[in-house]
């Protein structure tokens, strides 16, 4: 039997779970489903049908990563391969919200031709860096990973106040490019940063939309 993510599965029976992914999502959903049966309205419903969808599996892929780097699991053995697999899995991912965003964009733009309406991938800060990413992963196959675990040290001076702070934590670094130009990224931060940089541009991208169309 074949069974698809919907729009009424969206709205009515998953509301809570889609919500919790992009709220202003669903609720633009439910604009949509208010106007005319036209082209716009399917490109409005199937855009953000994909872009809900890709975010959440972004979503997933996210939270997937942050158990290495998660202080309850530190004494946990970490699985090389599942580690490679996972960054893999992440920068795919969201180089995939990029292209769904911006071809959902484009695909309005094609309609009404207003300029207004593009929203680009280069406008998210971490563009860049996760186009070189998926291409180092998708024609190298395996991500070269390092891992350092360091005992990370803090010393407090304040007042007559002066003690030390040690915690365990691991650091994972990803090795980019040719043997040459080879540079060392922390993924710690670099997955966290690139996280909340697409959750800006496709809430900036959606609120821009909602306001020249549905507003």
């Amino acid at each position: 039997m074949l069974h698809e993510t919907s729009v009424a599965e969206m709205i009515f029976l998953e509301r809570n779970i889609w919500e919790s992914v992009q709220h202003d999502g669903v609720i633009l959903l439910e604009k949509v489903m208010e106007l005319e049966i036209d082209e716009l309205r399917q490109v409005l419903e199937h855009g953000l049908v994909n872009t809900l969808f890709s975010l959440r599996v972004l979503i997933e892929d996210y939270n997937a990563f942050c158990k290495y780097v998660n202080p309850v699991n530190q004494n946990a053995t970490i699985s090389m391969y599942e580690l490679q697999r996972d960054i893999r899995r992440f920068f795919m991912s969201a180089d995939s919200v990029l292209d769904v965003v911006e071809k959902f964009m484009k695909h309005i733009y094609d309609l009404n031709k207003d300029q207004r309406i593009k929203y680009p991938r280069e406008r998210c800060e971490s563009d860049s860096e996760i186009n070189s990413f998926r291409n180092e992963i998708i024609h190298e196959g395996v991500p070269s990973v390092f891992i350092n675990d360091k005992r990370n040290v803090e010393v407090i001076k304040h007042a007559n106040v002066a003690s030390t702070i040690t915690e365990d934590y691991f650091n994972i670094e990803l090795l980019i490019g040719s043997n040459e130009n080879r540079k060392r990224y922390n993924v710690n931060g670099k997955v966290r940063t690139t996280y909340i940089n697409i959750e800006e541009y496709v809430e900036a991208a959606l609120d821009n939309m909602a306001n020249l169309l549905l507003r």
